[in-house]
């Protein structure tokens, strides 16, 4: 395909979004034709929302993978502990909708389980229903935790090309803070008017343009 063929696609694929119609292989495709383009940060902001509508796709993970060697800036942070890193792999590793499921087939067979010995008078044994409604329990912890990120909406990818960060929500040569690109994952503490304060991974705020980057 010609560029003129992936600005088509952009186009079709966009408009199909402003309309509602939401589906992990609409942002997949979307993010290949971005990608195409040389539009990084729409490609990494695609492929973000095709994984938060199935975590479980190896094709916008690897092309997500793909598409951030392309991110000019490198952010280091300091290591996170063994436990947190692997709750938020945990966290990521399902949708919202399949974590529910889970956690309520876990409810489901405790609740089975305990009248299945009431009625039948069967040996009571505690362990299963204990194993059953920790699980239960737990995963609704993570529901609770995956719904807060969802209706806060606090995350996006920069999508402009060259972002100045200022020190407030202004511009002035002498509040500049630093300057970032296309494609970095930034998550979003205020906004005031067509302003939000951003932060980096590594600790670094500042106030940039609304229209410099998309929402997750």
């Amino acid at each position: 395909m010609e560029s003129g063929q992936y600005e088509k696609a952009v186009s079709m694929f966009e408009t199909i979004l402003n309309q509602g119609i939401f589906h992990e292989d609409l942002y997949y495709n979307l993010g290949n034709s971005y990608f195409r383009l040389g539009s990084y940060g729409h490609s990494i902001w695609a492929y973000e929302k095709a994984m938060e509508l199935n975590p479980l796709d190896a094709d916008a993970k690897f092309n997500l993978s793909l598409a951030n060697t392309h991110v000019k800036d490198r952010i280091f942070v300091p290591e996170t502990l063994f436990l947190l890193k692997w709750y938020r792999f945990f966290k990521s590793s399902l949708t919202f909708s399949q974590f529910l499921s889970i956690s309520a087939l876990f409810i489901l067979l405790a609740s089975i389980y305990y009248l299945v010995i009431n009625v039948f008078r069967i040996n009571f044994n505690w362990l299963p229903l204990q194993v059953f409604l920790f699980s239960g329990f737990i995963l609704h912890g993570v529901l609770l935790d995956k719904y807060w990120d969802i209706s806060e909406q606090n995350e996006g990818i920069i999508t402009a090309f060259e972002v100045t960060a200022f020190s407030g929500p202004f511009v002035r040569s002498d509040a500049v803070l630093f300057k970032i690109h296309e494609g970095i994952k930034v998550s979003i503490d205020h906004d005031q008017g067509d302003w939000v304060e951003i932060s980096l991974l590594d600790g670094k705020k500042g106030w940039i343009k609304l229209n410099q980057l998309r929402l997750l």
